[in-house]
C-alpha cells in the first residue's frame, strides 16, 4: 500500500519523511552552534580596547601605536555584529584598514596643498611699506621694490640712491629715503622725484599733505640743543618755511619701532621750545604755525592729528586732547597709578585707530585712553605691535593693530575692542604653540607650530620643519586662508599691503610664496 491513498483521501506519509519526534521542553535549533552571551560581551570588549589605542596614537601623533590599534579593531570587529560571516570576514576588516589608512594620508595631502602665488627668493627678509594702490611695497634692507598681487616685479627703486638707511612714508604713496647717497623722494611709480644733500644730523619728525618736517640739531655740549625745522615739499623737494628754536619736550608714540628700516606713520605737529623752562610750542607741519603752547613740566603725545596733554601733579592729573589748537574733550585720571603716568610720558605709547595705548613699565601696566571721548581704562602689563615674534615661549601676548587688540593665553586666541577689552572673536589656538602674530591692515595672521600629523614619517617627513599659518579677518573672525610654511629661523611670515603675507614654501628649498586674503 505504498502508494496506495488513505481511506480519506491523502497519501500516507513515509518513515523517513515523518519529522523528528518533538522535544519536550527545549528551544528549536534554528542554526549552527549557538555562542554564549557573554562571548559577544568579550568580543566587544576587544573592539573597545582596540579603538582606544587607536585614538591615543591617533591623538600623540605615534604611527606605530595607532596602527597597532586599527589591526587590533579590524581583526576583532568582524567577530562583534551579527552579520553574514562572508560579510564580516571579507569587508569590515579592508574597510577599517582603508579609512583608518586613506584618511590619514588624504589628511596630510590636504595639509601640504600649495596656496598662494610663487614669488623671487629674494624676498626673504622684506618689510612692508604702505600703499594705497594695488602695488605692494617692500623694502629688501637697502633697496626698495613694488610687486602686484600677482607677485611680478612692478618697478625697483634705482640703484644709484645707494643703500637705503631709512624709510618714511608719507602721502600719496610716496617715501622719503635716507640713502647713503642723500636725501631723496621717491613717487608712486618709484622714479626719484627729488634729491637732497646727505645730512648725517637731519632726521623727519612729522608730515602733514605733501609736506615733510627735517629736524637738524647742533650737538650742545650742556643744556638745550639748537634746532632747525625745515618743511620740505614731497612732491618737488623744494623748501616751504623754516624754524629755528631751541628743542622742546614732546613724545612720539611709536618708539617700539625706532630701530627698524622703515618708520612708522608721522604726527601731523611738532614741538619746539618758547625758551628754557618756560614750555613748549607746538607747530603745524603743514605750515610751521604754533597752534598751542603749554606750559613747563607738561609733555604732549604727539598722535598723527591730535596732541593728547597730560599735566602731571598729585591726586588726579587732567587729561586733554586737543585737534587743530581746540580741545575736544578733558579728563582726569589718578596720578598715583603705580607711577605709570609720569613713566609712560617719557617712554611714548601706540596709537591703534582711535585708541592710544602709553608703553607699559617695569612698575605698573599700560593706560588706554579712548581719543574719542577721553575714557580711560587699565591695559596689561605688556602688549607688543605687530610685526613681533614670541617664539612659542608659552607666555601670554596681548598685540596690537588692524584696529583690535589680540589677547593670546594657554586656552584661547582672543581678539578684543582695543578700547573696552570686549572680545569680538575667538580661536582655539595656545600660547605655547604660537611662534608669530601679526595684525595688520585688515587681517590677522597668527603662525603656530605644528603638532605631528598621523603617519607623517612615511607621507610628509618635513612636518617637524613647518608651521600652520592662518589668516584670518581681523573685524569678524572669519578664516580667510591656512598655509603651511617652512619653519626657518631666516624669515617668519612677513606682512604684505592690507591683506597679504609672504611665506616659505615647504614644498620647496627656501621657496617663497605669495599668500593674499580672497576678494570676496
Amino acid at each position: 500500500m505504498d502508494d496506495q491513498e488513505s481511506p480519506f483521501g491523502e497519501r500516507p506519509v513515509t518513515a523517513d519523511e515523518a519529522p523528528p519526534p518533538h522535544r519536550i521542553g527545549l528551544p528549536e535549533r534554528t542554526g549552527g552552534p549557538r555562542r554564549h552571551p557573554t562571548a559577544h560581551a568579550g568580543r566587544w570588549v576587544l573592539v573597545a580596547v582596540g579603538a582606544l589605542v587607536l585614538l591615543v596614537g591617533w591623538r600623540s601623533g605615534m604611527s606605530w601605536v595607532y596602527l597597532g590599534g586599527l589591526a587590533f579593531v579590524a581583526v576583532a570587529l568582524p567577530q562583534g555584529p551579527r552579520l553574514h560571516p562572508r560579510v564580516a570576514v571579507g569587508m569590515l576588516p579592508p574597510l577599517a584598514l582603508l579609512l583608518g589608512i586613506v584618511g590619514p594620508w588624504a589628511a596630510v595631502q590636504l595639509a601640504y596643498g600649495y596656496a598662494g602665488t610663487d614669488a623671487d627668493d629674494d624676498l626673504t627678509g622684506a618689510t612692508s611699506l604702505p600703499s594705497d594702490d594695488d602695488l605692494l611695497r617692500v623694502s629688501l634692507g637697502s633697496r626698495v621694490r613694488a610687486l602686484t598681487r600677482e607677485a611680478e616685479t612692478a618697478w625697483w627703486a634705482p640703484s644709484d640712491i645707494g643703500r637705503v638707511v631709512r624709510i618714511w612714508p608719507v602721502a600719496g604713496d610716496r617715501l622719503v629715503i635716507d640713502a647713503e647717497n642723500g636725501w631723496f623722494g621717491l613717487g608712486p611709480a618709484g622714479t626719484i622725484d627729488w634729491r637732497l644733500p646727505d645730512d648725517p644730523g637731519a632726521w623727519v619728525v612729522a608730515s602733514s599733505g605733501h609736506t615733510v618736517v627735517m629736524r637738524e640739531c647742533a650737538d650742545a655740549a650742556s643744556g638745550p640743543q639748537q634746532c632747525t625745522w625745515t618743511g620740505i615739499d614731497t612732491l618737488d623737494g623744494r623748501t616751504t618755511w623754516t624754524v629755528d628754536a631751541t628743542a622742546g619736550d614732546a613724545v612720539l608714540p611709536d618708539d617700539a619701532r625706532a630701530d627698524t628700516t622703515v618708520e612708522p606713520a608721522l604726527p601731523a605737529a611738532f614741538a619746539t621750545s618758547v625758551a628754557a623752562g618756560s614750555g613748549s610750542q607746538i607747530r603745524d607741519a603743514a605750515t610751521g604755525d604754533v597752534v598751542l603752547e603749554v606750559a613747563a613740566g607738561v609733555r604732549p603725545w604727539l598722535l598723527g592729528d591730535a596732541l593728547l596733554v597730560l599735566t602731571p601733579g598729585s591726586g588726579t592729573c587732567p587729561l586733554e586732547l586737543f585737534r587743530a589748537g581746540e580741545s575736544l574733550w578733558r579728563t582726569e585720571v589718578d596720578c598715583a597709578m603705580d607711577d605709570t603716568i609720569d613713566d609712560a610720558m617719557r617712554l611714548g605709547g601706540w596709537r591703534e585707530g582711535d585708541v592710544f595705548w602709553t608703553d607699559a613699565t617695569a612698575d605698573g601696566p599700560t593706560l588706554v585712553v579712548d581719543l574719542r571721548d577721553g575714557t580711560t581704562a587699565v591695559g596689561p602689563d605688556d602688549y607688543v605691535v605687530s610685526g613681533t615674534h614670541p617664539s612659542g615661549d608659552g607666555d601670554g601676548l596681548t598685540v596690537l593693530g588692524a584696529g583690535v587688540r589680540v589677547d593670546v593665553d594657554t586656552e584661547a586666541l582672543t581678539v578684543r575692542d582695543p578700547a573696552t577689552g570686549t572680545e569680538i572673536w575667538h580661536a582655539r589656538v595656545r600660547a605655547s604653540d604660537v611662534r608669530s602674530v601679526h595684525a595688520f591692515g585688515e587681517v590677522v595672521v597668527v603662525e603656530t607650530y605644528n603638532h605631528p600629523l598621523l603617519l607623517h614619517e612615511w607621507f610628509a617627513p618635513r612636518d617637524a620643519r613647518t608651521t600652520t599659518v592662518v589668516m584670518y579677518e581681523a573685524g569678524t573672525g572669519r578664516r580667510l586662508r591656512t598655509v603651511r610654511s617652512e619653519a626657518s629661523s631666516l624669515m617668519a611670515p612677513t606682512p604684505v599691503g592690507d591683506d597679504g603675507v609672504l611665506v616659505l614654501d615647504p614644498h620647496g628649498s627656501g621657496d617663497v610664496r605669495l599668500v593674499l586674503a580672497p576678494t570676496s
